[in-house]
């Protein structure tokens, strides 16, 4: 469920009313999940604020005291890596915005409380998802900077591969923990709240 279209569902739920005592055990279960977002948001915000306040800091201080190979290459590796930042800080805080106007609308029915945690949790798996795609971009600028870093020709194939090695490494096994909590939690947990919107309807 988009976000723009929880305006639509909220109005036509419908005005019954709901055991208190159902209402409150559906808020122990789904609050903390509801939440869970927005701290993630939260701490994806400061790694993107801390990364474009140490990327530059780095690459001068590497530029000034240990001058590289490739200068101009230095500049679009450091370059490269401030716009990632700045693009996921941008995007961070509009999703953290849209999660607390979510959270403030309220949730007065079981219904209600659905429908909230369904829009909250499919735009986690949104982010996921995106996340996910940009993998395979990401990677392959890390392998194209450490070929302009450690040419072949000048180094050998050792550095290089050692240092491939690592990032497809890295890479692959952050991307397999993301892939492995999208299909087997975030899945399971929109199906589960699916089935309630159903019995509801």
């Amino acid at each position: 469920m988009k976000f723009e279209e929880l305006e639509n569902v909220w109005a036509a739920q419908s005005a019954s009313t709901t055991a208190p005592g159902d209402l409150t055990a559906l808020k122990q279960s789904l609050m903390p999940e509801i939440k869970r977002r927005g701290r993630m948001l939260r701490y994806g915000i400061f790694v993107a604020t801390f990364g474009l306040l140490v990327i530059p800091t780095l690459a001068v201080a590497n530029y000034r005291y240990a001058r590289p190979a490739n200068p101009a290459w230095h500049w679009v590796d450091a370059a490269f890596w401030m716009v990632v930042n700045f693009t996921l800080l941008v995007l961070m805080i509009r999703e953290l915005r849209r999660q607390r106007a979510l959270l403030r609308r309220g949730a007065d029915t079981v219904r209600a409380l659905t429908v909230l945690s369904l829009a909250s949790l499919e735009a986690e798996m949104k982010d996921f998802r995106r996340g996910l795609s940009v993998v395979p971009g990401l990677i392959a600028f890390q392998l194209l900077n450490l070929t302009m870093k450690f040419p072949v020709a000048e180094h050998g194939w050792s550095p290089f591969a050692l240092r491939a090695g690592a990032i497809l490494g890295f890479s692959l096994l952050i991307s397999a923990v993301f892939w492995r909590h999208y299909h087997v939690n975030l899945k399971r947990d929109r199906t589960r709240q699916q089935e309630i919107l159903r019995e509801l309807s």
